[in-house]
């Protein structure tokens, strides 16, 4: 196992092999992101803006990603769009979206800000 490995299972709470899957406790404060069940079939990714616009995409037409962690920002690079995200605690999101963990992807309201701790939050969704 590489060190960048390492970083990312120690990140994510898990030994090597095992896929992300937040607690039962934890559900609650995930409600910002959804995500796949184990054993679901990962395939799109949903993103609902503050207005409860919805857009999906493939999971294969995402050629691209990425992550700025100077200004939290997301790129996601499908082959005809391209999505950007800036909220807080972006890194871990960034890292499920690569493992194609993510469901769905609801921007949240900048007021929210002081009791998101450190749970991915997105408050700017961007879709070109």
């Amino acid at each position: 196992m590489s060190q960048s490995d390492d970083f990312f299972d120690s990140m994510f709470g898990r030994s090597e092999g095992q896929s992300y899957e937040p607690k039962e406790e934890e559900k609650d404060k995930f409600e910002a992101i959804r995500y796949y069940q184990k054993g679901e079939f990962s395939l799109y990714i949903s993103f609902v803006d503050l207005k409860q616009k919805r857009s999906f995409f493939n999971y294969s037409r995402m050629l691209s990603a990425e992550y700025d962690p100077t200004v939290q920002r997301i790129k996601l690079n499908f082959s005809e769009n391209l999505i950007e995200l800036e909220g807080i605690h972006l890194e871990k999101l960034y890292y499920q979206l690569m493992e194609n963990q993510v469901k769905e992807i609801v921007q949240q309201d900048k007021r929210y800000i002081e009791i998101r701790n450190s749970i991915p939050t997105v408050f700017e969704l961007k879709i070109t």
